[in-house]
């Protein structure tokens, strides 16, 4: 796995390394208007680096997508990821007092819907498991519970908030990578994540 994962890294190491240009810009759009500009740009770009890696070198990108999983399970996890986790999360939040209901320093969905819908369901879910579920991860799978505790910090603090649901789809994405070994599990249940948070939003409103 780790021999595929570098042979992996190799061909796309250029951009992953623009991946630290997104926590920046992620960061800085509270500061340009609550603009999903600088995010969707540099997840986009950095998303055609993934898919140059996966067209020259598809064994090992299979490898780090599949992991210990066949199809049927890596289905079973990414919906247990994806829908299970965050669905648990809310209940939680919802039976907590709302002074311990943690903060939010995002933007949310302020600017233009369409671009923050592409970026959040189809580019998130793909650079950021890339970040911190492929590479963060793989530089501490020496230590599996430490690799899912500082993965998930990250991936929390860069998106500007802290609560129940959050942080049991953190967990839940680092955790099925650490102890499946497959990345697949976490792209397909973030984006069945951020589909259903999306849904909310049109359907229920904000």
């Amino acid at each position: 796995m780790e021999a595929c994962y570098q042979e992996f890294m190799r061909v796309g190491r250029f951009w992953a390394v623009l991946i630290i240009a997104i926590v920046g810009a992620f960061a800085a759009e509270p500061l340009v208007r609550h603009s999903t500009g600088p995010t969707l740009i540099a997840y986009a770009i950095v998303a055609l680096g993934i898919l140059r890696a996966v067209v020259m070198r598809p064994l090992a990108a299979r490898t780090i997508f599949v992991g210990d999983l066949d199809l049927r399970k890596l289905l079973i996890y990414s919906v247990i990821v994806g829908i299970v986790a965050p669905v648990f999360g809310i209940l939680i939040e919802m039976a907590l007092p709302p002074n311990a209901r943690g903060f939010d320093l995002s933007p949310g969905f302020d600017g233009h819907f369409a671009l923050i819908s592409v970026t959040a369901i189809v580019l998130a879910p793909l650079v950021e498991t890339l970040f911190f579920q492929v590479w963060l991860q793989s530089s501490l799978a020496r230590w599996p519970w430490l690799s899912v505790a500082v993965a998930s910090i990250a991936f929390i603090a860069i998106h500007l908030r802290i609560d129940a649901p959050l942080v049991a789809s953190a967990l839940a994405f680092t955790g099925v990578r650490a102890f499946t070994r497959s990345s697949g599990a976490a792209v397909i249940g973030h984006t069945l994540t951020n589909l259903l948070a999306f849904s909310a939003y049109l359907f229920v409103g904000k």
